[in-house]
Parts: C-alpha cells; structure tokens; sequence
C-alpha cells in the first residue's frame, strides 16, 4: 500500500496469518575494486564523496532498494542506486567493480565473498552470522538501530476458520 495506492485487497484485512517459512540473513558487500576495505571506511568514503558511490540494487522500489536506502540514512551517506532486474545481473557488475556496493542474501552471496570475489562488510541484521562470525553487524559499526532481515511467510484468506489456520500453523512448527 505504500507504493500502490488502488490495490484490489487490503494487506492487513484480507489475510490470516499462518506461519513465517523462512527469514533469510542479508549482507553489504563491495566491489573488490573499491577503495574502501571496512565498514567503517566506506562509510568515510561516500561521506567524502556523496552522489558517487553506486549502490547496486535487485530492482527499483524493491527490498534491496528500501533497505539500502534505509541504510543510507542510518548511517548519513548520500549513494547514487543502480538498479538491476534480480540478484544476477547485480553481482556480475559488482564483481565486475561496474557498481561499487549492493547487499545480497547470504545464502546467494557467501560463495563470492569466500572466493574473494566481492567483499563483505557487515551483516545487515542484528546478528552475526555463523557462517561468518568475524563479520560484525552493521549496527555494531556505528548503523545505530538498523536491523534489516527479510522473512517469507504464508497467509490464508481471511475468514478462513480459526481451527483450519490452527492446523496448518502447527503443522509449520
């Protein structure tokens, strides 16, 4: 409802929720090109250079978009987004070094980051990794009370009965 204004359902009404699937951990990584090697040095550098740092996103007014611009103001950076149609086409132009920084699902990325392709940086929930625990939390660097994770989930109709939505969720669990 925040981008599209004359949707046919209500988000909040129209669905019962049953369960979360999954919530999948996300990192920001850079280009290995980019001069900056930390967290904290990037924040430096497109603090020097506003506008001209190229944030790599999955598709404009997506999750990576809103939650990099998101991050953008936790941590006062002005970044230029760059906008790709899926996580693919992002990754080959930040190997590449043809966009600076973008973040990825973890479970997609780790594979670049452990070949030295792209450079991780810091986890972008409030949790580190254990599959990378040297890898601090982009909060414990200084993103004062920035926790992005994405989740999936299932929903019934709503009005769906209540034992119905009892049974399915505990068939989740």
């Amino acid at each position: 409802p925040a981008f599209y204004k004359d949707l046919s359902f209500d988000v909040v009404k129209d669905f019962a929720p049953i369960s979360q699937m999954s919530e999948r951990t996300s990192l920001l990584q850079l280009s290995p090109t980019f001069p900056a090697k930390s967290f904290p040095e990037f924040i430096a550098y497109a603090r020097a250079n506003p506008g001209k740092v190229n944030y790599g996103t999955t598709g404009a007014g997506g999750i990576a978009h809103l939650s990099g611009a998101w991050l953008a103001d936790a941590i006062n950076i002005k970044v230029t987004f760059v906008h790709y149609k899926g996580a693919g086409p992002m990754l080959l132009e930040l190997m590449a070094g043809r966009v600076d920084v973008g973040s990825g699902v973890l479970s997609v990325t780790l594979p670049y980051v452990k070949s030295g392709k792209t450079r991780a940086i810091a986890m972008l929930n409030n949790k580190r990794s254990k599959l990378l625990p040297d890898l601090p939390t982009a909060e414990e660097q200084g993103a004062s009370g920035y926790n992005y994770s994405n989740w999936l989930g299932f929903l019934a109709p709503a009005g769906t009965p209540e034992p119905i939505v009892s049974r399915l969720s505990e068939g989740f669990s």
